[in-house]
């Protein structure tokens, strides 16, 4: 009996670790574009920033592992948010407790419709060393292809987007807890009956 106890506790345990199983949210936040080349009406300014969802947190120990978010969203002056192109890439490095130490990434996407315009958007970091770029592809009124683009020599960083812990409704938790009690009542029960 006192290994069925067992092994059904062990059962629920198991259940509550896999449903506590959570996706990690990453945001990376660039700093200004220093170095703008301008080419055309369009302009470049501003900062990459953004964020990627993920199966599970990042794993420790990674060396520029490619990774595929489940949802992502950036904004280097136009919004980019969409599926994985082809050319599209997330990359990290982990130290031993699972923290990004490196990073490389690359997204592009289309914009707008009078000019189309093809924005790019890259972050590299290794070791230390490292830069953000956003670059436009579009052609103007004059016929003439431009491309504007920007970088900083300074990457950004990346932080874990917090998520509050959902509350428990205290209708809820005294239920769960005379379930429990019930239960162990019943099984202390059956365990007398057999005992006598």
């Amino acid at each position: 009996m006192k290994i069925k106890v067992l092994g059904l506790l062990a059962l629920g345990l198991a259940a509550s670790m896999a449903a506590n199983a959570q996706s990690e949210t990453l945001v990376y936040t660039g700093n200004n574009v220093t170095d703008v080349i301008s080419d055309g009406p369009l302009a470049v300014s501003g900062n990459i920033s953004g964020y990627i969802t993920l199966n599970a947190p990042l794993a420790d120990n990674l060396s520029f592992a490619p990774v595929n978010p489940t949802a992502f969203s950036f904004n280097g002056g136009t919004p980019l948010s969409s599926a994985l192109g082809a050319a599209d890439f997330f990359a990290f490095s982990t130290n031993a407790t699972g923290v990004i130490t490196d990073w490389a990434f690359e997204i592009g996407g289309i914009s707008g419709t009078n000019p189309a315009v093809t924005l790019l958007e890259s972050s590299v970091n290794s070791g230390g060393a490292g830069a953000d770029g956003i670059s436009l592809d579009y052609a103007g009124q004059d016929g003439i292809e431009h491309t504007p683009s920007g970088v900083v020599y300074t990457p950004g960083t990346w932080s874990v987007a917090t998520v509050a812990a959902p509350e428990i409704d205290p209708t809820s938790a005294v239920s769960g807890l005379m379930l429990l009690l019930g239960s162990v009542a019943v099984l202390r029960g059956r365990t007398r009956a057999r005992a006598s």
